[in-house]
């Protein structure tokens, strides 16, 4: 009876040791994954900001344009 029990022991040890093994590199990948994307989120919100900042950029610079044609079309006449 001894020798059962310590080979149910040993293959429920087997067998438990392996599924924890899968559930915690599987559980690492997860997180690895998860890092990357906030690292990808980061970069995204970086380029918002960037595009933002060109759009007003251009909205600005359109504007002087303007005035500024407007002005010499003022000087001519």
């Amino acid at each position: 009876m001894d020798e059962y029990t310590t080979i149910i022991i040993a293959l429920v040890s087997a067998l438990s040791g392996g599924s924890a093994w899968s559930f915690y590199s599987q559980r690492v990948m997860v997180r690895q994954d998860t890092n990357d994307h906030s690292g990808q989120k980061l970069f995204r919100t970086d380029l918002l900001e960037r595009i933002q900042y060109l759009e007003t950029r251009i909205d600005d610079l359109l504007d002087e344009k303007q005035d500024l044609i407007m002005k010499g079309y003022d000087d001519k006449n």
